[in-house]
């Protein structure tokens, strides 16, 4: 199973679009099950009206699979998508380039504190198909694919104009300047600013 995202580096707040290849046989792969369960920081994203229409299923030729169910469970406070397919069908053309099928869905970095900059989440897949074998059932395969998580760094530089000799009543201008640090790997948005005053200010 190859998996795979649309960057390698995000940050807080950013769209992470995955795509997961799974190899088939030619002819019937029967009782097909996706699951992903998503990092902690992670949560799948209705791009759609609707889960199945915010995510795509199709085989090696782009053709769209049926799916009977798509959803989203709770998996501890993690998101856990589960497609359940009909019977696919790989065609016997004996071309090994199309035998394989491609999930394709979107999830959000959150901004919580599993998000660090730094961090390298691993998202893992599995696709679960019944056999022949009564000895073995089930088949399950599973891929990962790991991305970075980026977040500003930022220094907070804080001067004033006070001179030695300084009077009861005498006027002070601070100038206090927040920018990027030199290890800063993003921007950053909704910055909020507080200076506590001393009681004799």
């Amino acid at each position: 199973v190859l998996k795979s995202s649309d960057a390698e580096a995000f940050t807080i707040g950013d769209l992470v679009v995955y795509t997961v290849e799974i190899p088939v046989l030619e002819g019937l792969t029967a009782g097909g099950v996706f699951i992903d369960e998503l990092p902690e920081g992670q949560a799948f994203e209705l791009t759609g009206a609707t889960i199945l229409d915010s995510l795509s299923a199709v085989d090696g030729d782009g053709a769209a699979l049926t799916i009977l169910d798509a959803r989203v469970e709770d998996a501890g406070g993690r998101d856990r998508l589960v497609i359940e397919f009909d019977d696919i069908r790989t065609a016997g053309d004996n071309v090994a380039a199309n035998d394989f099928i491609a999930v394709e869905f979107t999830a959000r970095i959150l901004n919580v504190d599993a998000n660090r900059n730094g961090d390298a989440p691993e998202n893992t897949a599995a696709f679960t198909q019944a056999t022949t074998d009564a000895a073995a059932p089930t088949l399950t395969r599973e891929g990962s694919d790991e991305i970075s998580i980026v977040e500003p760094v930022l220094e907070t530089l804080k001067s004033s104009d006070a001179g030695q000799d300084l009077d009861a009543g005498d006027l002070l201008t601070y100038e206090v300047e927040v920018r990027p640090a030199g290890a800063s790997a993003a921007a950053a948005f909704d910055l909020a600013f507080e200076d506590a005053i001393p009681a004799e200010l």
